[in-house]
């Protein structure tokens, strides 16, 4: 588990200061498949990674939340990923990649 902790806090600072948008989608793909066998750990993160000002995370967290709350139903997901579906850009709302 702490290789695993070093990786998301490495890619937590990716997702944070870089300055691709690229590079900071792909990296919060790859947290979410860190955080693939223990979903509801990696519930909190993607609420926090929803509200992201910049949209190329929250399109990416949409992504990888949604895989990951597929046959969970986790509620407070759910709603945030609905809320996403008004998002005022449409790369999050409709997933124009």
């Amino acid at each position: 588990m702490g290789a695993a902790r070093g990786l998301e806090r490495r890619l937590l600072r990716v997702i944070s200061s870089d300055v691709s948008h690229t590079v900071r989608r792909n990296a919060v793909i790859a947290l979410g498949l860190v955080y693939a066998d223990a979903p509801d750990a990696f519930v909190p993160t993607a609420l926090l990674l929803l509200q992201s000002y910049n949209p190329y995370v929250r399109y990416a967290a949409a992504l990888i939340a949604g895989l990951i709350n597929a046959g969970r139903g986790d509620a407070a997901l759910g709603e945030a990923l609905l809320k996403l579906m008004e998002d005022n850009v449409g790369l999050v709302n409709g997933g124009e990649g």
